[in-house]
């Protein structure tokens, strides 16, 4: 007993309560393969000779709290070693989506939350969100053909149509677009000077090599570098298909992994009324690619070097792609698995931290060497166990949290992420007031790392959890070790990311404690050579573990301390290529439009001309919302009713309501304008409304009249703010420049779905016969997702003159919300 209380004393783990808990015996002493079974007080003994004689404490205990140091020595390698081994055992086939051995893989970890004790989400009404898919998969009686080539399905290309369709028949122009990107910043546009609409356009992945930072971030890879932009940008461009090159140095994988991926099943989430896909996306091998330059009379290396420069032109190629695409198309349902813990502060319920781990993997698939069951093992079954065992940890703690803790395995992963995906398009939590996500995919399996990778802090406000993490544990933090590779962009966090939510995605180092580099380097590479999406990626009775214990300390501090937080970690600003600085945390003070900051380097605007000014005349009233959300429609009822009031009413929009506005206009919405500048945007709509303060808004407001406009100021702040990632300091000092600025005496922000702006928006054009949508609407879910949210968020800074109405109601309520505002105050 002795020995006991001195190592309670040492460890502040209650060791009593450890044999009450349902600690695992046979994980205290754990050696590779061999196992010892020793009872509590043994244990104690141990660690009291390790700390006093060896002089060395793994964690100290004044670093953390007794209940903290108790629940990581709750940790255990066998429950680990048991998810593992049940999750990628042949029983459950790879476990792939719309699968058999799928649907068990969620029910396992569901009855393991149960089990924990986990809380259910009362909306879901259990563990499970469903996921609706459309399974899309190429029959292998499809053929494919580019000029009189004869491509060979999987041996020289793999091919599906994002659309759910059962046949699709492609006889178009083939343009190669280099490496398909159109990014103003650098001044690259790989599509300048060329129609592709309704072509195929060919691209290299990856994106130009570079050593200087300030250029496509050097050798890191930006968003611009991953197929799934290229296939974006295209549809932006009315191209019909797009064909990759797949070389292993610029894909980061070799063929096999290409084969396996995309020669199967493809899983989209329901297509919306109007949304834009490609009828035919391919890969084919470089040696495929080769040989059709040749065909064309042309030198494909020498066409690939000139896509290195930002003067390349595109190359129209004297070949014509036919295809025709058989498609089995079926409706599927997997699930995410949601459990949480909930928070003790009532003024944080809603600000969670997300931990993240995808269970499925490729299922049953094609043959290799006998074997058709994909097990992934390491991808990602053993993310998925360290994600159990945390919740487990987490669940017998005698500590509780500020904010809650919820623990999501993902489904879809590697179909694209379109479980995580689905989650951040209907969040069970506000993604505003999200804390952070941790995201855990596929973990060391050969011991503990002695470098960690926190992907994603360093672009919010969670380097200083990072640091102190690793001053706990001892161990170093590195860069991405391979930044090449675009690993930031690959696993479900991303999507988190795109929603201005702060990441950590835990990633351990290539060197391995006790193991030599070459060694790691040699495990490193064969296991991306051989196992990686393939059937060889099983379990192993020899694994060390170290490495996925070390994981669920990393993910349990991390958890802990941002659940702690005094205020929420500062968001991701998140454009489409990168991220840049983060913005103020809601909780942090925002500039508000009535105190701009200037530049150091300018003078403070005079008192008369600070934005916002409120006159002592007339009265305007803004609407704002998301594309579709009903403005236009709801000035028209609102103009007579107040004219019935004896009030003159001006109707009036921006942009384009004066002969200069409308020019402007013009510019703006154009799709030919597509590459147009951020600043340049926003300038234009400045002038514009600087051009239409001085015509109509000013002079009727002086003349005591009703001002109804469609679209002011906060459009300004919001798409080319926070969509745009320009500061809000600047938007409010240029506004300080426009001595006839007026504030709105009230504005109105009629809220609705993203999913019902593109339906509204589609609706409209198919009534309008509108060919093309214009540049904003074709912007992706994600930049639409941001303009809402940034609408919420800015009714919050100004509860008393921005009052949010629910655009979902039908028109006649909508107008009435509004009129009851309004008849609240002096007209």
């Amino acid at each position: 007993m002795v020995c006991l209380w001195i190592a309670e004393e040492k460890t502040g783990v209650n060791f009593n309560r450890m044999r009450k808990t349902k600690l695992y015996k046979s994980d205290l002493l754990h050696d590779d393969a061999m196992i010892v079974f020793i009872s509590p007080l043994a244990v104690s003994c141990f660690v009291v000779i390790i700390m006093l004689i060896m002089n060395i404490t793994f964690i100290q205990s004044q670093d953390l709290s007794p209940e903290r140091m108790e629940a990581l020595s709750m940790i255990s390698h066998n429950a680990i070693d048991g998810h593992l081994k049940f999750l990628s055992s042949d029983l459950l086939e790879g476990r792939g989506t719309g699968q058999r051995g799928g649907k068990l893989a969620a029910e396992y970890i569901a009855s393991q939350y149960k089990v924990f004790g986990l809380k259910e989400i009362d909306e879901l009404g259990g563990y499970f969100q469903n996921v609706p898919l459309t399974g899309i998969t190429a029959g292998e009686n499809s053929t494919f053909k580019i000029g009189d080539m004869q491509l060979l399905y999987l041996q020289d290309y793999v091919m599906n149509n994002q659309y759910p369709e059962s046949e699709k028949v492609i006889d178009a122009d083939m343009v190669f677009v280099g490496y398909g990107i159109v990014a103003s910043e650098y001044g690259w546009n790989d599509y300048k000077g060329k129609n592709v609409d309704g072509k195929i356009v060919l691209i290299k992945v990856n994106e130009p090599q570079s050593e200087d930072e300030d250029f496509f971030e050097g050798k890191a890879l930006t968003y611009y570098g991953r197929w799934t932009y290229k296939c974006e940008e295209a549809v932006k461009w009315g191209a019909s298909g797009v064909i990759l090159i797949h070389t292993e140095e610029s894909a980061g994988y070799n063929w096999e992994v290409v084969r396996n991926s995309w020669g199967r099943e493809q899983f989209y989430l329901p297509i919306i009324e109007g949304e834009k896909r490609l009828h035919m996306f391919s890969w084919i091998t470089e040696e495929k690619a080769i040989q059709l330059f040749e065909d064309s009379g042309m030198d494909y290396n020498v066409a690939a070097g000139d896509a290195e420069s930002k003067d390349f032109i595109p190359v129209q190629l004297p070949l014509r792609v036919t295809a025709e695409i058989y498609s089995a198309v079926r409706n599927v349902s997997t699930a995410n698995v949601i459990g949480y813990i909930p928070g003790k502060d009532k003024n944080h319920v809603f600000e969670p931290v997300i931990f993240t781990s995808h269970y499925d993997h490729l299922g049953i698939g094609a043959s290799e060497e006998g074997d058709t069951i994909y097990n992934g093992a390491v991808d990602n079954a053993s993310g998925v166990s360290v994600l159990l065992e945390l919740a487990r940890i987490f669940s017998l703690s005698r500590e509780s949290f500020k904010r809650p803790l919820v623990f999501i395995a993902m489904a879809a992963e590697e179909d694209g992420l379109r479980g995580s995906e689905y989650y951040v398009k209907n969040p069970l939590f506000p993604p505003s007031r999200t804390a952070a996500n941790i995201n855990i995919d596929a973990v060391s399996v050969w011991g503990p790392a002695e470098e960690i990778t926190f992907l994603g802090a360093d672009k919010s406000g969670l380097i200083p959890v990072a640091k102190k993490i690793a001053q706990i544990l001892n161990i170093r933090i590195a860069p991405d070790a391979h930044p090449d590779k675009g690993t930031f962009f690959r696993s479900d966090h991303f999507n988190f990311v795109k929603m201005g939510i702060p990441c950590m995605y835990i990633k351990q180092g290539r060197k391995i404690s006790g193991k030599s580099k070459e060694w790691c380097e040699q495990k490193a590479k064969e296991y991306s050579k051989h196992n990686y999406h393939r059937p060889s990626d099983e379990y192993h009775i020899e694994w060390n573990l170290d490495g996925a214990v070390q994981v669920v300390k990393i993910a349990y501090l991390a958890g802990i301390f941002i659940a702690e937080m005094p205020e929420l970690p500062a968001r991701i600003r998140y454009t489409s290529t990168k991220s840049i600085p983060p913005i103020p945390s809601p909780q942090s003070p925002v500039p508000s439009p009535q105190s701009p900051i200037p530049s150091p380097q300018s003078p403070i605007p005079s008192p008369q001309f600070i934005i916002g000014v409120k006159m002592s005349k007339g009265f305007l009233i803004a609407l704002e919302g998301i594309e579709g959300c009903g403005k236009s429609t709801q000035i028209k009822k609102l103009a007579p009713l107040l004219e019935t009031k004896n009030l003159n009413v001006i109707v009036t929009y921006q942009p384009g309501a004066t002969r200069i506005g409308s020019a402007i206009r013009n510019i703006l919405l154009s799709i030919e304008n597509k590459n147009i500048d951020y600043h340049t945007e926003l300038f234009l709509y400045l002038a514009d409304r600087a051009q239409h303060l001085h015509e109509i808004i000013y002079p009727n407001y002086q003349a005591g009249n009703i001002i109804l406009c469609d679209r002011y100021y906060y459009s300004t702040v919001v798409y080319q703010g926070f969509a745009r990632n320009i500061k809000r300091e600047a938007i409010d000092y240029i506004h300080n420049l426009l001595p006839l600025y007026i504030k709105a005496d009230i504005t109105f922000i009629l809220d609705i779905s993203v999913e019902e702006s593109l339906r509204r928006t589609a609706q409209r054009m198919k009534k309008h016969n509108e060919e093309a949508m214009g540049r904003f609407e074709q912007e992706h879910y994600a930049f639409h997702a941001t303009i809402k949210e940034a609408y919420l968020r800015i009714s919050r800074e100004n509860p008393d003159s921005i009052h949010i109405i629910d655009g979902m109601q039908d028109e006649d309520s909508i107008t009435e919300a509004m009129m009851e505002h309004l008849e609240r105050v002096d007209l």
